[in-house]
């Protein structure tokens, strides 16, 4: 019985459903950040450090595929990520009360994945390889719960943007096995690398128990820029308060650049149907 070998040539239309585990995990949250309100000094300090990749989740693909006489292969696919949500709990000092915050952080990425590769093409078992550079359309969003004086909460949810596509590689490995004369099931381990830097943090939803609503939310918390470095000149007056001495210089609506991983590998197994194919 031959398992691989000579030539072919045909088309293929692909769905595979796989799990990507993370690599390369990024710390998701400052241990420790300070505002200044000219009247209230706050301080918000991580429970617990948390690391995590958001291409951790359940991924599905659908591909088209071209073998040529080669056995070069040319396609194109998309993909759809559905990451693991991960939750961060800080604890707040509020002037001289103590609250808790909640950041559940939720995220998809649908790809578009033009790719090449090589297959050793034969009877029962056809090995190949596939890379390519996508394009990450990425859809990051946090819920905050918040904590406030005389038992009010609010809920907002941050959407974080960029304006175009994330640049990304994409890597596997797999084998085709031969089930039927016009289908065949495949196991891939593939390899996704990607890191998204978003330009900035929009307020997208917001509720509170004051009944303030999100059109009346105050502009400095409804978008915030992120910056690679934040400078503001702080002093303290007779009552020991934190004050900004120059509203130019403050912390409002300016933020650090974050870095979220999106880095993952996993497997993939997936069921294809063929059209044409000659040796």
């Amino acid at each position: 019985m031959t398992v691989f070998s000579g030539f072919t040539q045909e088309s293929e239309v692909q769905l595979k459903i796989g799990y990507g585990f993370p690599m390369f995990k990024n710390q998701l949250s400052d241990v420790q950040s300070l505002e200044a309100d000219y009247s209230v000094f706050y301080i918000q300090t991580v429970s617990e450090r948390t690391y995590h990749s958001f291409g951790q989740g359940v991924n599905t693909e659908l591909s088209y595929s071209y073998v040529t006489p080669k056995n070069l292969i040319l396609g194109v696919s998309g993909q759809y990520l559905q990451s693991k949500s991960v939750v961060v709990n800080a604890d707040v000092t509020l002037g001289f009360d103590n609250y808790s915050n909640e950041y559940l952080h939720t995220n998809k990425i649908i790809s578009l994945l033009p790719y090449v590769g090589y297959q050793w093409v034969g009877g029962v078992v056809s090995p190949y390889v596939r890379a390519g550079l996508n394009l990450n359309f990425i859809v990051l969003r946090t819920q905050v719960t918040n904590q406030l004086p005389d038992n009010e909460q609010e809920i907002l949810k941050w959407a974080y943007q960029k304006r175009n596509p994330v640049l990304g590689l994409y890597n596997a490995v797999g084998i085709n096995f031969q089930e039927f004369n016009s289908w065949k099931m495949s196991i891939e381990l593939f390899g996704h690398f990607v890191q998204y830097k978003p330009k900035f943090k929009k307020t997208i939803e917001y509720e509170a128990t004051d009944g303030t609503t999100l059109f009346e939310l105050d502009l400095t918390r409804k978008e915030t820029d992120y910056v690679d470095e934040v400078s503001a000149n702080l002093i303290v007056d007779e009552q020991g308060n934190v004050i900004a001495a120059d509203e130019k210089t403050s912390l409002q609506n300016k933020e650090l650049q974050p870095v979220f991983s999106m880095h993952s590998v996993g497997f993939k197994i997936g069921i294809a149907r063929t059209f044409g194919g000659s040796r």
